[in-house]
Parts: structure tokens; sequence; C-alpha cells
């Protein structure tokens, strides 16, 4: 399949999965489209994501996204903390899986040793990761796994290990811990697990070390009599178990070995619930696998489970949501507890496309949902009132229809009229069947008149009965009749339907008048200091500047010309409110839409609105399981028309229309510290959240609210149950306040005019006195406060600020706004001069920033230079959310978001703070995309600019209001961003041409060699690495934090290199393996599988020396007189010696690597170091390279035998032509391994004269020579060094070598440069 047809598939299993979103195979055709498209590392994710929220999934998805989120957040902040550690339960959750709890346990004692070693803890994770907190983790950690008698260990052991740590290092509290350590031991031998002897051998050297020696021998016996208990247990199952591995878990082991469990006279319910967790896990991955079988497995799995334990039911119907069993079991559980749970699971149930497509379950299903219904009957309790969208009526008319007894549906509706009273659509439905059935189809005493008639008399009495929608019956009527009466019943009916018209007018009057009443009531009763805001979403544009209000609008601009000034002069002063400015009303002016199709448009929407008033907004959101809208209208007055749009019809999907704020909740006074991600954990757990709504901080950086919007009005219960949080204590001293917005409570809030209620009196004179301002003002209103500026010197500046007392009442008309009032003073002269008297504007800066005058800056320039200008920013983009983004890097002062140019300026703390993120390695993504940051340009200096290409404008850039005027400012908005460009380099040194921040970021990244070449937390294994090169080799990568492996066919010469190597690396450890035995290749690559699940570094370094033909280096000898001679002479050779040496110097490179290849794969997947690719290094020679057929010595190299190797040195074709075969197959395995998409490297090493065991330290250079056989000697003179080959091979293994594939490494001193050589 192309890539064009792969995504014409994707798209369509999208809408598939809109659709369907419980269909368990779309998901998983889902990521397997998305993982064969390059580039779509995002869809990815995003399917992943889909699967896990809607299905439980094992660790074949949860190890990815650990991966993804591990590199995705910042977990130096706690809530990246907190978003990891939470993932973490989820997946736990699913099921038993022991490479998530291991995983699990890794990332705590990484973040414990992380926090131990120096690094700063973020206050906000208070305990986490404290040594009882770590100590407490773990340890549900390990509870969660620990019946699994053959890998418990692999969860036990890391927590034994790091508890021995703690109490080797403790000073204090010594004889506790070691009570607690000798506890813990002994409640591990108790626990049934297949290692039960290393915990005994472990126990032993615990009291050798911490205990008394006379209680050596006791302690012992005890602990022995508690292991014999478990061991027998674990003997007990260890047929079952050895099934289990030789048939690589099949699920009919599994099933075995649960009858085995169940049949038991004393069955283990920790061991039951084992097996079963076990095998519900393993077929939970087969079903992924898409193997045969395994769903019904899975599906009877639970079953089983769920008669052991019935607290499983919830993680059953997240497993397995198409089983009806499953789903019956489940009701019948509850029943008793909660019948309206019982009812909410059915309905559940039913949601689900494949339950519903299967007779088998759904039969299940419905007599469970029966069987509850009869018993409630049977106890006398009430029974639901039924369908209101009559889905059952209208399919038993239809199955009525398809019978040929069509007069038995009449009786149905006549039934649902009865039950439905007040539903328009039963009544319709009612008539549309006497209307439109055919006379043939009735019996034959029916005529057409009769229907009509009865339809007639319907319509008659139903128009003025008090109906849900009376509108749709009057409409259905008036057709009826002009379709089938005549002039005198359309009269008749058009007088019933204007009088019903009247009735209903009158009624609804009354009800809006109460309705009225009671919010009036509710205002006057609630707290009056609730601050709720307006949530502004729009870009700084929609920010209006400083309002300065005329004075006299019926006067113009300029002063008259007969004017003069005087005492006399004054104005009038009018105390009339002047109208207050037009406001966004976003709740009052919102309808929410639900129940919409999935690919419905913007205009469709639109256009059904578009008779109700113009409409200001649409806003479409697309969720898992719904698509729903908003609709915002220029005016509250279009509400009322858009709600009676509620039960029309989009493409046939009836649509649902309810106020928005019904199901919103405004809520304050949280953590300073909580974001996006807190408040929608917090409250997501209450129902589906639509939105989060965030204010901008840029005019006021405290203020701490938002609104949570839940996704339909009909989860009103949502937002009702989440007021339970309201009047919490989340954390100490902080009360969160939740409620529903209510837009009528917004005037409520103490400071809702705080702007409104302060003065901006300029263009006073320097003699005046805050007295002279007091009596002034006094006369408007209470006077709250004066402010008079002032200058460094003390010295009055010529303006100041009165603020008035908040006095009305914004609920009672005869309220007044003292400050609008006192606007009339606007022009008034006091002490010669003329005031301009504004409305106070608290976004408008003051002049007198503080900034750097040592580094010689300007303040435009000290400005620009901490803040920055981020590009690229997504489509609506939230101002409040991007600053929670920056906020947890860096100390933020004020951020403006240009909204339609999807830009920001963000203004730092400091120029430090600039800098730190101009030069990030990394960068910064928010909602999926790449942000661009750049510095921010300098504005001009000059006087007369009104904008500049940065956000935060100086005052002396704006005009200020001059006496007697009293203008309106015109906004300052950004200019155009291609004039006046900002900066898009940090290279301080030129203004153009310079290197961009990528280069800043490539050049200040972690280039030490420690991170270059780091290998802690890798697996290696290198063969033959006993002695020689293999040796060198394993100490390099140990000594560089790397876990390796040491193989050969010698365990003594193994042991002994583990013995003797220094402690503090990252580990050796002997593994006896032969490579040219296919079975002990594969027993390693068991144990290896067992104790790691991984493997990163494959070193294939084995090999020997093999035939040779010592008469090649005499001349004089007889076999090279002729061709004859010397072809005979060779053919002399050893067959078998030739096909051993093959088998060791080649075979085994190509069977040793395909046999750990899947282990190398899954090394590259779960490794953390960002770009890693494990690797497989093959140890070739340069007598692959060189075109001579070397002398090669056949014993080892030592100093005191070289004498004796002399007598020894012979021609090898066999050994230079193998190690030339294992150089091509290098690059073979390299190509196809990358062709097929295996993320996997392979190299290889050519090394040229080396001392083959460490017991010496170095070869003379004549030496050399005479091993090496060359036409020129070698041009270094000496032999390679340990450090030399140790070094080349941890290149390659590291990150530094990760961008290396299929290359041949030539470390010989120069020896192939100057002889006959291929390369």
């Amino acid at each position: 399949m192309d890539e064009n047809s792969t995504l014409d598939a994707l798209a369509g299993i999208l809408e598939q999965l809109v659709e369907n979103p419980l269909d368990f195979s779309l998901h998983v055709q889902h990521i397997r489209l998305a993982k064969s498209l390059e580039g779509m590392e995002s869809e990815v994710i995003s399917a992943l994501e889909m699967l896990t929220n809607c299905f439980a999934t094992g660790d074949e998805v949860w190890l990815e996204l650990f991966d993804i989120k591990e590199r995705s957040v910042n977990l130096d902040t706690v809530n990246g903390v907190e978003e990891l550690l939470a993932l973490y339960q989820r997946a736990e959750a699913d099921y038993l899986s022991i490479p998530v709890l291991k995983r699990h346990i890794e990332f705590i004692l990484s973040r414990y040793e992380h926090y131990a070693h120096g690094a700063v803890k973020p206050d906000g994770l208070g305990q986490l990761f404290s040594t009882e907190w770590t100590r407490a983790a773990i340890r549900e950690i390990v509870n969660k796994g620990i019946g699994h008698i053959t890998e418990s260990h692999l969860l036990w052991d890391p927590l034994r290990d790091w508890e021995l740590e703690i109490l080797e290092s403790s000073a204090s509290e010594k004889q506790s811990l070691i009570d607690h350590m000798e506890a813990f031991f002994l409640e591990r031998l108790g626990q049934p697990h297949a290692r039960a002897d290393n915990t005994f051998q472990a126990y032993s050297s615990f009291t050798t070390n911490y205990k008394p020696a006379n209680q050596y021998e006791s302690l012992l016996v005890s602990a022995s009599k508690v292991k014999s208990r478990s061991t027998k247990a674990v003997e007990r199952r260890d047929q079952y178990e050895n099934a289990l591995s030789r048939s690589q878990n099949s699920l009919e082991a599994f099933a075995h070995y649960i009858a085995y469990e169940r049949r038991a006279k004393y069955p283990d319910l920790a061991m039951t619930s084992s097996i079963y967790e076990r095998a519900i896990s393993e077929a939970a991955k087969r079903k992924y696998l898409g193997e045969l079988g395994a769903e019904e497995a899975l599906r009877a799995f639970w079953m089983g489970y769920s008669d052991v334990l019935i607290d499983l039911f919830k993680r059953a119907t997240r497993s397995v949501p198409e089983c009806g069993e499953i789903w019956a079991r489940y009701i019948r559980c509850i029943a008793g507890i909660a019948s309206q749970s019982s009812l909410n699971l059915f309905t559940q149930a039913c949601a689900v496309t494949q339950l519903l497509q299967n007779v088998e379950q759904l039969v299940t299903l419905i007599l469970a949902r029966a069987g509850f219904e009869k018993r409630l009957i049977d106890l006398g309790l009430s029974v639901p009132t039924g369908d209101s969208r009559l889905r059952l009526e209208n399919y038993l008319t239809e199955l009525y229809r398809f019978a040929g007894v069509p007069e038995s549906s009449v009786a149905v509706w006549q039934s649902a009229a009865k039950h439905y009273k007040n539903s328009y659509l039963v009544w319709t439905s009612y008539t549309d069947l006497l209307i439109n059935l055919d006379i043939g189809e009735l019996i034959s005493s029916i005529s057409k008149t009769d229907r009509h008639d009865e339809a007639r008399k319907v319509f008659s009495d139903v128009a003025v009965k008090n109906l849900d929608w009376p509108e749709a019956v009057w409409e259905a009527w008036s057709l009826f009749e002009h379709f089938h009466g005549s002039v005198e019943q359309i009269d008749t009916c058009l007088d019933k339907i204007e009088k019903a018209q009247y009735q209903v007018n009158m009624r609804r009057a009354k009800e809006a008048e109460k309705a009225s009443h009671r919010a009036m009531q509710v205002v006057a009763d609630s707290p009056s200091t609730i601050p709720v805001f307006e949530t502004p979403v729009t870009s700084a544009a929609t920010e209006d500047p400083m309002d300065i209000d005329p004075a006299n609008k019926s006067r113009g601009t300029k002063r008259t010309a007969e004017h003069t000034p005087g005492e006399d002069s004054q104005k009038k002063i009018k105390l009339e409110l002047p109208p207050a400015p037009l406001k966004r009303d976003r709740e009052n002016s919102t309808v929410f839409v639900a129940d919409i199709p999935h690919d419905v448009t913007e205009n469709e929407l639109t256009n059904m609105f578009e008779d109700c008033g113009t409409v200001r907004e649409v806003k479409i959101t697309k969720l898992i399981s719904a698509t729903v809208a908003t609709v915002e209208f220029m005016d509250r007055e279009s509400v009322p028309a858009a709600l009676t749009k509620d039960k029309k019809r989009i493409s046939g999907h009836e649509i649902a229309v309810h106020m928005a704020w019904q199901s919103t909740l405004y809520v304050t006074n949280f953590s300073e510290s909580a974001d996006d991600s807190y408040i929608r954990n917090l409250f997501g757990k209450y129902g589906t959240i639509f939105d989060v709504r965030w204010p901008s901080k840029k005019f006021k950086n405290t203020r701490r609210f938002c609104y949570v919007q839940y996704t339909s009005p009909i989860c009103q219960l949502s937002a009702q149950a989440s007021l339970e949080l309201n009047g919490q204590e989340l954390e100490p001293d902080r009360i969160i306040n939740v409620l529903i917005s209510n837009p009528g409570r917004k005037k409520e809030r103490t400071d809702q005019d705080a702007n409104d209620r302060e003065l901006h009196v300029a263009g006073l004179s320097k003699q005046t006195t805050k007295d002279d301002l007091q009596k002034l003002f006094t006369k408007f209103g209470p006077v709250k406060d004066i402010r008079m500026a002032m200058d460094k010197d003390g010295k009055f500046r010529g303006f100041a600020f009165v603020e008035f007392e908040n006095e009305s009442q914004p609920f009672l008309k005869s309220s007044k706004n003292h400050a609008r009032v006192a606007l009339d003073a606007n022009n008034h002269e006091l002490k010669g001069r003329r005031m301009a008297i504004t409305i106070a504007d608290s976004r408008v800066k003051s002049t007198q920033r503080t900034f750097d005058i040592g580094r010689g800056l300007g303040r435009n320039a000290e400005l620009a230079s901490r803040s920055i200008r981020v590009k690229n920013l997504p489509a609506n983009t939230q101002e409040g959310i991007l600053q929670q983004m920056f906020e947890k890097l860096v100390s933020v002062k004020r951020l403006e978001l240009f909204e339609s140019i999807n830009e920001a300026v963000v203004e730092l703390e400091s120029q430090a703070d600039a800098g730190k993120l101009l030069l990030r390695p990394e960068s910064i993504t928010f909602n999926g995309v790449a942000l661009e940051l750049s510095e921010e340009a300098v504005a001009p200096h000059k006087q007369h600019a009104v904008g500049r290409a940065g956000t935060f404008v100086p005052r002396k850039t704006i005009s200020k209001p001059r006496a007697g005027l009293g203008h309106k400012q015109k906004p300052v908005t950004p200019s155009n961003p291609g004039s006046n460009a900002p900066i898009t380099s940090v290279n301080l040194g030129s203004t153009s041409g310079g290197k961009g921040q990528d280069d800043f970021r490539r050049l200040l990244g972690a280039l030490n060699a420690k991170a270059l070449f780091n290998l802690t937390g890798l697996v290696a294994m290198v063969t033959g690495g006993g002695t020689g090169i293999g040796y060198m080799i394993a100490r390099g990568l140990a000594a560089n934090g790397a876990k390796v492996y040491i193989t050969g066919r010698r365990a003594d010469v193994l042991q002994r290199v583990v013995d003797t190597t220094p402690k503090g690396d990252g580990g050796i450890y002997a593994l006896p393996m032969d490579v040219t035995s296919k079975d002990s290749i594969l027993q390693a690559k068991k144990e290896i599988e067992m104790k790691e699940g991984r493997l990163h570094i494959l070193v294939n370094n084995a090999g020997q020396v093999g035939p040779t033909s010592p008469f090649l280096t005499d001349p004089d000898a007889p076999e090279v007189k002729d061709g004859e001679s010397f072809g005979t002479a060779l053919f002399k050779e050893d067959q078998r010696g030739w096909s051993d040496l093959y088998s060791i110097n080649v075979f085994s490179i190509f069977f040793t690597t395909t046999a750990f290849l899947g282990l190398l794969e899954k090394g590259t997947k779960e490794c953390k170091i960002p770009g890693y690719t494990s690797t497989v290094i093959n140890i070739t020679s340069i007598s692959g390279i060189i075109k001579l057929a070397q002398d090669h010595v056949r014993l080892l190299v030592h100093r005191y035998m070289i004498a004796e190797a002399e007598a020894h040195l012979s021609v090898q074709f066999c050994y230079n032509s193998a190690k030339a075969a294992a150089s091509h197959l290098t690059k073979m395995l390299s190509t196809e391994l990358a062709l097929k998409g295996i993320p996997v490297r392979v190299n290889s090493i050519a090394p040229g004269v080396y001392a083959s065991e460490m017991t010496i330290d170095t070869i003379s250079a004549e030496e050399v020579d005479r091993i090496g056989k060359g036409i020129t000697p070698v041009p270094a003179k000496r032999d390679g060094s340990a450090e030399e080959m140790a070094a080349t091979a941890v290149y390659l293994a590291s990150r530094a070598g990760c961008y290396m594939n299929g290359q041949e490494l030539i470390i010989d001193g120069g020896y192939c440069a100057v002889n006959p050589a291929v390369v």
C-alpha cells in the first residue's frame, strides 16, 4: 500500500472510530497504519492514547507511551512528575504486567537517587521521593506482582537491593532498620517464588553481616522452615509453570493451570488471583496481536475471575466491553445495592456496537435487565417512566406494519399518548400514523374520512394542552387541514391555534416573571464578594485601551472662541449617570449545541441559527464520543429564539440546544501552582470536560480563576456533582471556591467596577494639595483614597488618582457610579489649571519601570533585552495556558498574545531568563507544535510612533490626555511584523547573516565526554569476553556504566574476570555460552531475557585461528617450486579445520545476532536516551582487508613465548578469508535491518596487532612487524593499547556513535595505509 492509500485508509479508520469508538479492531488498525507512515509520530501517540482511553491495554502499548511521556514532560516540575505517576497508575489498573511494574520501580528509584544526590526537589512534591514514601510506593508496586511465581523477583530484588543500601549508609536508627530488613526477608521467604534459594542465600548474608554470630544458626533454621512451606507450594505448581514455559505461555496451558487452582481442596485465593491476572494479561496481548481465539479466551478468563472476586467488573467491562455475560453479571451483582447504577450499566452496555451485533451476547444482557425489572416489580418499587424519544414505539410500529397488522400500531400510539401527555413528539407521531396509513392496510370498517376525522379530533384536543413544544403540533395541524380539510375546517383550525397561542404566551409570561423574581431573590440573598470575571479569549486587540470619556458630547472638541476662562466660567456639573460601555456578554449570549453530526460545518450551524440573531462565533469541538459546539450571538436577546431550535434536525440528526452557562463552573482560590492539567484532573472525574478557559494576566498578574465547562448541559449533573469541591481545603489554609457560573452574579463581586471607581486626574498645578482634590470630588460621592504622583525628590508631578467608595448596588436602579458622575468635572479649573479627568485604566503601565542603568541601556532596550518573541503558535491558543507553560521554565512578568499573526511576546524578570530560553538545547513544544523563539526588537526612539513590533509600548510613545479635551485614546496595536521585524538570531556579534538559535543550541548542548559516552542503564553482551580484545572491550563498556555479560566456554576464566573487576563500574557478569551451539545461544538469550528483558549492545568478538600452510614462509620450500606442487600442498589443509574456523569466526556472528535481535530491538524502544539505537559490534580483523596471506601465530603471544611463536608462523588463507566474510556479513546485516525498519545498527572493528592477553603491557615494534608480516612496517611502531580498543567500542556503543551504521573502523596504527589492502 503506497503512502496516499495509507493516508486514505487512516482517514477512513478515524471516521469509523468516531461512529464506533469501542471497536477494538479499529483501534489496532489505527495504530498500525499510523506506525506505517514516516513522520506521523503525533498520530501514533494519538492512536495509542485513544486505545488506552477506551480499552484496557497491556505493556505493548503502555511501555511505548511511557517512553513518549518521559520525553515530553519536565520531570523537574511537580506537574511533570505527577503526570507520569498517574500514567503508571492507569497502566497498572489495566492488566498485570511485570515490565510495567518494573519500569515504575525504576522510575521511582531514579528520581529518589536524583534528589538524594543533591538535586533540588520542588516544594510541591512534598513527601514524594522521601525514603519513607519511596519504600511504601515500591512495596505497593511489588505487592501487585508478588504472586507471579517465576518473575516476581524482578520486582522484589530491586527493592531488596535498595533497602540494603539504605541500611549500609544509615548512621542512625540502625537497629530499627535491621529489624525491618529481617521481617522483610522472612516475609519474602514465606511467599511462593521460584528463586527462593537465592532469597535464602541473601538472608544468610544479611544475618552474617548484621545479626549476632551466636544467633546465626537458629535464625537460619527458623527461616528454613518458613521457606520450606513456600517451596512446597512452588513444587506443587512446577508442572504447570513448566508447561507455560514450554508452550510460551499458551492460553490452553493457563486454562489447565486455573482449573488446577480451582479444584484444590483448600484454594489459595492469592495464587488463584495471580494466575487469572497472568492469563488475562497474556490473552489481552494475543488479542492485540490478532491471534484467533484470544478474544474468546479473554472473556472466559474474566468470567471465571469474577466468580473468585466480584469487585473486578469495572476492569472487566473495560477489557471486554463486547461481552454481554460480563455486563449481565455486573448488573446482577449491584442490583441489590444501587438500582440506578444497574440502569446506567445497561445504558453503557447498549452503547457498545459489537455487543448489539452479537445475538448471544445481547440476549444475555437483555435477560439480566429483564430480571432486574421483574425484581423491582416484585418489591413494589417504582419503574422508570420510559423512553422520551419513543424509539421502542417506532420500532414496534414498523414491526406491526411488516407483520401485516397495522391496526395494532394505532393502539401502540394511543397508549403512548396516555403515558406521555405533554410530549409534542408522541402526538405528532400519533397523528402522522392516522393520516398516512394506507386504507388498504386497515380493516374494511374504517374509512379514510373516519381516519381524518379522528386525526382532526386529536389535533383539536391537544392544541390547548400544556405541551413541551406546542408550536410543532400547531404547524402539523395547519398543514393537515390545508391538505385534507375544507375552508371552514381550515378557519376553525386557525382560530383555535390563535387562541392556544394567546394562552401559551400568557402562561410563559407568568413563568418568566416568576423566574425573574426568583433570580432577583437569589442575587439579593447571595454574598456579594464572589469575584466572577469575564474570561478574555480573544487577542490583545479586543482589550479596550484607556477609556477617556467626553465631558460634553454636544459641544464638540474645541472650546468656543467667546469662552473666557474665569472663576465664574466653570461648567455646571451634571449628575446624570452616563450609559455604561457595551461589553461582550459571553455567558448570556451563548448556547450549547449537542447531538450534532460529526461532520457538521460552521456554515450549517450558522444557517440554522441565522434567523435568531447575528452570530458572533461558532466553535465546533470533536470529542472521542461526540461532536459538540457553542454558538455565540452578538447580543443576549438572540438566545431565547435560539433555544427554540432544540430538537430540530441537521442532516437527519436531532440536535439539543441549551444555555451554555448551565454546565459551566466558576473556580477560584486554587493554588498558584495549579495549571490547566491540574484543573482538568481535578474536575475530569465528574464528567467529560469541554473546555477550560483561563483569564489573561497581561494587565493583572495575580488573577487566579478559571471557567470549567462540561461537554453538554445535559451533564448538569456533572457540574452539580463537582460542587462538592466547593469549600474543601485542598492544601493548608486555602479553600477552593467552586460555583455554577451564573452570569447574573457577575455584578456582585466587590471589584467588578473597581476600574470604574477610580479617576485619573491630570493637568494639575504643582501647588495642588490632597485637600484641594478631596474638597472638589467629595461633592460627587464619598472619596475612598487620593494618591498624588510624586517624583524621586518628593515633588508633585501634576497628576493624581481619585478612588470613590463602592456604595453602588448594581441590581438597584437608583444606584449611581460616583466616578462616572465626576467625569463632568473634566475641564474644571483648579488653581489656574484646567484638569483632564478620565476613568483610570489599570492596564496602562507606569513609565517609571525599573531597569538596569549599569548596562548602559535605555528603557526600551532594557525591556527588549528581557523579552522574547514567540512564533508559530497553534491556532486558538489561550493566553493564560501559554503563560502557564512558560512559567514552568522561567519567571514570567507579562505575556501578550497576537492571535491574528499567531505570535506572542513574553516579558521576563531578567535578561538571564531570556537567555536561558533562547539558548535552550531542546525546542519548546506547545499543543504539539514546536515554537520558534527569538529576541524582541528594540522600539525606535521616536515621539510620534504609535506602535512597534514589540508589545509593551512605553507611555511616552502614547500621546498624553490634554486638559480640556477628554478624548478617547486610540488603541495601541502591534505593527506589521513585516516592518521593524524582531531580531531572529541570538548572534550578538552580528546583525545579519549570523547563526540561528538552533546553531547555538547545538553549540551549547551537552558535548562533554561524560554525556556523549555515558552507557549507564545499558545492557551489553561480549562474546569471548574473558580474554584479550573481548576483555578490553568488556572493561571499557563497564567502566562507562554498562552492565556487561561476558560469554565463553571456560567458566573459570569468566569468573576470574568477574572477581578481579574493580567495584563501582557498571558491572561484569559471567554467562557461559558456546557461540558454535545454537542451543547454547538460545539458553543465554533466555537468561538475559529473564534477567534484563532487553539488550542494547552485542559485541561478537569470539574467534580463533585455523588451518595454516607453514611452507609459505620458506621461499626454498619444495611446495612452492611450481603450480602443481603449490596447489597439492594447499589442498592438504584440513577441511574440517576450515569448517570449524568459519563456524566460530563467521557463523557465530550470524546466529548470535539473529538470536538476540528481538532483545536488541526492545532495547532501542525502551531506551531513555534520545535518538539512541541498539548496536551490534563485530570484531573482524585487518587480515580480512589486507591482500597478503599473512603469517599468524598459532600460540598465544606472550613476551616469553616470542621465540617459540616465530617457529610456528604460518600463512592463513582460511583465517583471512573468514575475517573478510565477517566484514561483508556486517554490511549485509546493516543493510537488511535498515531496509526492514529494525532499529538496530551493525558496525565492525578491524583491529591490527594487539596483545591477545592482558597479562602483558606491550609488544615491541620489531615483534609487531614480525607478527603483522607486511611489506611495510607499521607506521605507529607499536601494538594497539587496551584503551584504544575499548574507546573505539565505547564510541560505537554510545550516543556519540548513533549515527554510524554499516561501517568498519580500522584501528591498526596505519598498517593498511602502507600495505596492499582493499580499502
